[in-house]
């Protein structure tokens, strides 16, 4: 008789090395991340000398936040703590998607293409839609006014608890996805400001607009002439169609409504923000539209890039 065969037990897998957890893997979301860091972060610095823009080292002054972000990277993955890597990979990835993609806004108002407030207008009058008329009606009424001043303010913080929330709950798709197509309305922003740059309706429909609209129709002036003109002075909000703040409102809206107990305050927060852009006087009433067009596509064309 032949003795019976030993059992044979597996030994224990050992457990990974916490460095495997910042190890970048092929995914559509990570390929498209780092394709846009190189294209811009090579692209930026020639178009702004071909358009005569200077002063874009000033945007290596993340850096103090990008030492930090790193140091707390490395300490989450020594522990490890996969929840808060996502988090300091994802922040850290953001700091260099927003140092790459924010000078394509003041790259596109060096463009050649003259002021649209006119044909803005035209087409608001053509929907029988009047942006002084909603300022002068919300004015009359400081239950309305304030909320809604306080909403179009609140955007940033928004944006902040779309990527944070999410990630708390495990969501990490969503987050990808909220963060892809913020890339892709920057850009795709830029690449309509560029042939149809806008002040804003105060320059059309002659309400007397806050310091802030003030500023811009002489930052954009400024841009549009020969004159070189310094990056790290310009500070004017100058996007006017389409408005990227009702996209990033919506966008954000859609990311923190994927968690469902703040879904109803997620939608009506972002209304809320889409509202103000008008009561506020900082848009037309066809800029809105846009922007609200430029969010679905975006959703749609960030479908699947968040999977693994």
């Amino acid at each position: 008789m032949t003795p019976e065969a030993a059992p044979t037990t597996s030994a224990p897998k050992p457990d990974a090395h916490p460095l495997q957890a910042w190890k970048p893997r092929s995914t559509p979301f990570n390929w498209m991340m780092g394709s846009t860091l190189v294209v811009f972060g090579i692209a930026d610095p020639i178009l702004a000398k071909v358009v005569h823009l200077t002063g874009l080292s000033s945007l290596l002054n993340i850096w103090p936040t990008f030492l930090i972000l790193t140091f707390s990277l490395g300490y989450c993955i020594q522990r490890p703590l996969p929840k808060l890597i996502d988090g300091c990979k994802l922040a850290i990835l953001i700091l260099l998607e927003m140092m790459v993609l924010v000078p394509l806004i003041l790259i596109a108002a060096r463009s050649p293409f003259p002021l649209v407030d006119q044909q803005l207008a035209a087409i608001d009058f053509q929907m029988h839609f009047s942006t002084v008329k909603i300022v002068a009606f919300v004015a009359r009424f400081s239950f309305l006014q304030i909320p809604l001043a306080l909403s179009y303010m609140f955007l940033p913080f928004f944006a902040g608890a779309a990527i944070i929330v999410p990630l708390i709950f495990g969501q990490l798709d969503v987050v990808r996805r909220f963060i892809a197509s913020v890339v892709v309305c920057l850009v795709l922003t830029a690449a309509i400001f560029t042939f149809l740059p806008a002040v804003g309706p105060w320059r059309t429909e002659g309400f007397n607009p806050v310091q802030e609209q003030r500023n811009v129709a002489p930052a954009l002036l400024e841009l549009k002439s020969d004159r070189p003109v310094d990056y790290s002075k310009q500070d004017a909000a100058l996007v006017c169609f389409p408005s990227f703040h009702v996209a990033l409102a919506l966008l954000s809206g859609f990311a923190l409504g994927s968690v469902r107990r703040f879904r109803l305050g997620a939608w009506i927060l972002a209304s809320l923000i889409c509202i103000s852009t008008i009561t506020t006087g900082w848009h037309y009433g066809i800029d809105g539209l846009g922007g609200a067009a430029l969010a679905a596509l975006c959703i749609g064309m960030t479908s699947r890039i968040a999977k693994d």
